[in-house]
């Protein structure tokens, strides 16, 4: 009889356990799948199959915050920042987050929340690209472009060949009254 109980555990134990590799194995095929749909533009195909991959594992911080970029892209903007702020409660990396974070909410028009995660991303990693691009974008949309240089030129200190910072710290100069500064990012893009 107690052979018959432990080999009963053993195999329920080992069905759990290929039922969980079961999940984690669809889990990384949606998310393989959304990355090629994103990646053709398919944005509803994407955020379907992310759906599936959070619904297999609702604490798959990766899957999360690829469902807020892939939201934020298709103007979900609510959720992705829900998204967002729900990567954050499990933990995922906080300044690149709080940047992205920062993005969604500039986008959706709430500046000052945008401005208060943006700063936070920086406190945080004060030399992370993403948090210094994010809060460049916010202060020249907030009216202030010589925050925004100063953030947009240690950005490209990061990341020279980024022409998507290039492009921002020419409206800074533009903004500043720097035309001719500005023209030499705009060429460079």
């Amino acid at each position: 009889r107690a052979l018959r109980a432990g080999c009963d555990a053993f195999l329920l134990c080992h069905e759990e356990d290929l039922q969980l590799r079961a999940a984690e194995a669809l889990r990384r095929a949606a998310e393989a799948a959304s990355a090629v749909r994103a990646r053709i533009g398919d944005l509803a195909g994407a955020r379907s199959d992310l759906d599936r991959a959070i619904e297999l594992d609702p604490r798959h911080v990766p899957a999360i915050l690829e469902r807020a970029r892939v939201r934020a892209r298709s103007g979900d903007l609510v959720g992705s920042t829900e998204d967002f702020r729900r990567a954050l409660e499990l933990g995922a990396d906080p300044a690149p987050t709080w940047a992205d974070l920062s993005l969604a909410l500039f986008q959706s028009g709430d500046m000052t929340e945008a401005k208060a995660a943006a700063d936070r991303a920086i406190d945080l990693d004060g030399s992370n690209l993403r948090a210094l691009e994010a809060r460049g974008i916010v202060r020249l949309a907030t009216g202030d472009p010589r925050g925004a240089l100063d953030d947009l030129d240690r950005a490209l200190g990061l990341d020279p060949a980024s022409l998507a910072i290039r492009y921002q710290r020419g409206k800074a100069r533009q903004a500043l009254g720097r035309p001719k500064l500005a023209e030499e990012d705009y060429t460079a893009v």
